[in-house]
């Protein structure tokens, strides 16, 4: 698991996340792509999709586990990551990485876990 504190520009990612949130946007030349936050218990991080015609951004939604692979760049002074594949976590793939850490989220990500791994074994 590569922790998302630990990301650097040009850096691959291989790994599975917490989409927190999953969001359309355009271009200012017009071009459509999608912007996801992605979360572990170190942070979040900005995610970009530009092909908008994959099958797989209509496979899962905000509050899903996801794993993706992708390249780490900066943007205006802030890392991101552009999104090459992406598919919806299988149920045996940890999630132990992506819960926050500190008491305070423990009781909230225990039942975040819960939802989310009932909704992956269907």
């Amino acid at each position: 698991m590569r922790y998302i504190v630990d990301l650097r520009d040009g850096l691959n990612v291989d790994d599975v996340y917490f989409c927190k949130s999953k969001t359309t946007g355009t271009t200012s030349t017009g071009k459509e792509f999608f912007n996801l936050v992605l979360q572990d218990k170190t942070g979040t991080i900005n995610a970009k999709i530009w092909d908008t015609s994959s099958s797989a951004i209509a496979e899962f939604e905000e509050m899903d586990f996801v794993y993706i692979r992708g390249e780490v760049n900066t943007y205006r002074e802030n890392l991101q990551v552009k999104i090459l594949q992406l598919r919806t976590a299988q149920f045996r793939e940890t999630v132990a990485d992506i819960v926050p850490r500190g008491y305070q989220h423990r009781k909230c990500a225990y039942y975040l876990v819960i939802l989310r791994l009932g909704k992956l074994r269907r």
